[in-house]
């Protein structure tokens, strides 16, 4: 079990550097992020209507009728908005640290996934496949979803898949390195 622990501390390290490399960076190269016209006028407005009331808002949403939700929705537009109303920094530690949090976490329940798993598999290779194989369902099935259900960007989305799958397969590619199937149960 300590491999699993070693294995999963390093593994949420390099989670952690390559989430700075790819959307720091990256990122910004390629343009993922799309600016609105006139930002300062839309975030002022949605203070205006929204005040403190942070959440996530769903335009257009009305269960009460219908017939004139279905208008709207046609009509357009259509946003998802993640709304906080009071500022913070970019980088804010306590974010960093919640990161990091949920990244060794992720790790911890992937490399017990390949702890209880590895005695059946052969090769180095195997043990990666496998890691990178069930986290490249769970980023299909979590980021390509999106553009179809919710009407968001491809492109977005995609970028995000992207990240996920290779992420997972990094983690697999140090999971494996230390979780061979040879410790002792």
């Amino acid at each position: 079990m300590k491999k699993v622990l070693i294995a999963s501390v390093l593994a949420a390290v390099a989670l952690f550097l390559w989430g700075f490399i790819y959307w720091m960076p990256l990122a910004t190269a390629v343009g993922i992020y799309e600016p609105a016209p006139n930002e300062a006028a839309l975030g002022q407005a949605l203070k205006e209507q929204l005040g403190t009331a942070d959440g996530f808002y769903f335009l257009p949403v009305d269960t009460a009728d219908q017939a004139a939700l279905e208008a709207r929705h046609q009509a357009g537009p259509i946003a998802f908005v993640a709304y906080r109303s009071a500022g913070g920094p970019m980088l804010d530690p306590k974010n960093l640290v919640f990161g990091f949090l949920h990244e060794l976490a992720s790790a911890f329940l992937m490399a017990l996934l390949l702890y209880w798993l590895a005695p059946r598999l052969r090769s180095y290779g195997e043990r990666v496949k496998l890691v990178a194989s069930a986290g490249f369902v769970v980023a299909f099935f979590g980021n390509l979803g999106r553009p179809i259900w919710m009407v968001q960007p491809w492109s977005f989305h995609i970028f995000h898949f992207v990240y996920e799958a290779t992420c997972w397969l990094l983690v697999g590619a140090i999971l494996a390195w230390f979780i061979n199937g040879s410790e002792k149960r």
